[in-house]
This record gives C-alpha cells, sequence and structure tokens, in this order.
C-alpha cells in the first residue's frame, strides 16, 4: 500500500490469516497510532471483519476500507487498485508493475542522497570538531608553557628577593655597628670635652706664674719655678686636647655622612623589595586573566 503520509511509518501495521482462519491485524508502530473504526485496538492482534475501517495517526486521508476479497467490495464504492489494502507477506510490499517498480527506486535513491547529505553534514561536523579540540590543545600546550615561564620567573624574582634581603640585612648590621661607634664617638668626645674644661678651669695658675715673675728676685723660690713648669705642661695639654677633639669632631661628622647614605641604602632596597613584590603580583594576574580568557574563548 503505497500512503504518502510522512507520519506514517513502512512498518505502522501487519495483518495475516491466522490459525483460526481469519483476518488479524498487529499495530507496529512506536506511538500505537494505528486504529479500527476509528478506535485503537483492543488487543495485540485484533480480528478484521469484512468493512472494518483502518486508519492511521487520525488523519483521514489515511483511511481504508478492508474486505476479505475483491468481490465483497460494493461496486459503487470500489477504489483504485492502489487504495485498495492489500496483503503483505514477509514484510515486503507487493510490487504490481513496472510503475510500482519506479517508485519504489525514486523513494530508494532519495532515501539513499538524504543519508549521504546527513553522512557530508556529519562529516562537516566532525572536521569542525577535530578543528575545536585542536584548538583547545594548542591552547592548552601554550598555557602550560607560559605556567613553566611564569614559574621560572617567579624563581628568579624570590632569588632577587633573597639577594635584596641579604643586602638589607648587611646594610642594618653596619647601621648598628655605625651607630654603636657614633655613640663611642659621642662618649669620648663628651670626656674630652669634659678635660679641656677641667684644664681651663686651672688657668690661674697662669696668672700665679706671672706675678711670681714681677715678684723681686729675692721673693722668686724654686716652688714657683716648678707651678711655671706645671702651667707649661697644663698648656701643653689641652692643646693636644683640642686637636684630638676636632679630630673626633671631624670622624663624628663623616660617621653622620655614613649614616645617612646607609639609611638611603636601606630605603631604596625596601623600595626595589617592594616593586618586585609588585611586579610579581602584576605579572601572575596579567598570565591568569590571559589564561581565563583562553579558556573561555
Amino acid at each position: 500500500l503505497d500512503i504518502k503520509s510522512k507520519f506514517v511509518s513502512r512498518n505502522q501495521c501487519l495483518i495475516k490469516y491466522s490459525a483460526e482462519k481469519c483476518w488479524v491485524l498487529k499495530d507496529l508502530s512506536s506511538f500505537r497510532s494505528t486504529r479500527i473504526n476509528h478506535k485503537p485496538l483492543i488487543s495485540e492482534w485484533q480480528t478484521l471483519n469484512n468493512g472494518d475501517i483502518i486508519s492511521f495517526v487520525n488523519h483521514t486521508e489515511n483511511e481504508y476500507v478492508f474486505y476479505n476479497d475483491s468481490t465483497q467490495i460494493p461496486t459503487a464504492k470500489k477504489r483504485k487498485l492502489s487504495e485498495v489494502i492489500e496483503i503483505v507477506e514477509d514484510g515486503t510490499p507487493p510490487v504490481t508493475d513496472e510503475c510500482e517498480l519506479r517508485k519504489l527506486n525514486t523513494r530508494l535513491l532519495a532515501e539513499i542522497e538524504k543519508l549521504a547529505q546527513e553522512k557530508n553534514l556529519l562529516n562537516e561536523n566532525y572536521q569542525k570538531i577535530a578543528g575545536v579540540l585542536e584548538e583547545t590543545q594548542k591552547s592548552l600546550e601554550s598555557v602550560e608553557a607560559q605556567k613553566t615561564t611564569l614559574g621560572l620567573k617567579l624563581m628568579d624574582l624570590s632569588s632577587v628577593n633573597d639577594a635584596l634581603a641579604n643586602q638589607l640585612q648587611c646594610k642594618i648590621e653596619a647601621l648598628k655597628d655605625c651607630e654603636m661607634e657614633l655613640d663611642r664617638v659621642v662618649s669620648e668626645k663628651e670626656a674630652m670635652e669634659a678635660d679641656v674644661a677641667d684644664v681651663r678651669n686651672g688657668s690661674h695658675v697662669s696668672g700665679q706664674a706671672d706675678s711670681l715673675f714681677e715678684e723681686p728676685a729675692h721673693l722668686f723660690d724654686i716652688n714657683s719655678l716648678f707651678d711655671a713648669v706645671e702651667f707649661n705642661a697644663l698648656k701643653e695639654e689641652l692643646e693636644a686636647a683640642k686637636k684630638e677633639l676636632m679630630i673626633k669632631e671631624g670622624r663624628l661628622n663623616e660617621i653622620l655622612a655614613e649614616k645617612d647614605i646607609l639609611s638611603t641604602n636601606i630605603s631604596d632596597l625596601l623600595e626595589q623589595e617592594f616593586s618586585c613584590s609588585v611586579c610579581s603580583e602584576v605579572m601572575f594576574q596579567n598570565l591568569l586573566a590571559k589564561f581565563l580568557l583562553k579558556a573561555t574563548g
């Protein structure tokens, strides 16, 4: 039976002659859309009676009348041969003439062409998917390479940070030594200033010595001579103390200048270490953003 509707399966139903010597029908469609007298089948194999109306998927154009043989078809209601249900044996539709054969051949060619188009479409989709997979693999390899490069750079930055930390520690130790030296020089300076003050307090000896030389010769004695000698010694000691004090002050100024240089170097090292840390974080964020962009793209 040639049914044009696209809603009717080729294996819609099966009609056979049973052992009980009657014709029975079985619905083979997935949606159980075969009807007898516009009603669903009440059993797996339902007996067909002469004049029963067989329909498919509730379409009036797909209604057919069953007759036990062609002699029972009313003359006024006889249909075309192509509209009469014929018995199907072994699941193969009968080919009555060359026209039916051509129709079958045309349908088969159409199906083959349709399958070929579907195959081509599947091949195109496969090629697209293969290209996407290849690009994804390349992206993953690029990301792995970037991760390796980033790891090496992080190791280098870590080494630089360690070196800067060691330099900073050395500068701090040098600054501590400088401060200790500064404290020592300041203490020595204060001691020298105290000594100078003590020497200046003894300047009355100079006046006594001058008065001794102004006295008459008979009043000059050996004790006055000893006082003059002691005064000269104290005067020389005062001059030496002044020179040493000037040297200490010069050394103090040098230490203060060196302290300023060390403080500046420490500040530079701290700033450099901070900039390295910021650089590392920015570099990591940039690489992470590129990775996420490629992964989502």
